[in-house]
Order: structure tokens, then C-alpha cells, then sequence
């Protein structure tokens, strides 16, 4: 969701970081994470949460 958003075009980094409170570097990281590694970069991303 939060990088769908972001993805759009519409919306700055600024603007999801403001609305699902959420750090910019997260954002990014999880933007390369799934440009390189597609789903199952995401998936690595909530393990580390997790971990």
C-alpha cells in the first residue's frame, strides 16, 4: 500500500511519510528491496521486523 502510493506519481515522499507516518529511508529501502528482488523483497523487508 504505502508503496503504491508512493509509486503513483501523484504523491511525494514527503506526502506518505505524512500520512502512514512512516521514515523516508524505510520507504526507499523497501522501494529498491522490491525493484530488485520484486515480492519477495518485500517479504525479506517484514522479516526483519519480525526478526
Amino acid at each position: 500500500m504505502v508503496l503504491t502510493f508512493y509509486k503513483d506519481g501523484y504523491h511525494s515522499i514527503v506526502d506518505v511519510t505524512a500520512k502512514f507516518s512512516v521514515n523516508s529511508g524505510a520507504i526507499r529501502a523497501w522501494k529498491i528491496s522490491y525493484e530488485v528482488n520484486g515480492e519477495d523483497g518485500l517479504e525479506e523487508v517484514l522479516s526483519w521486523k519480525r526478526g
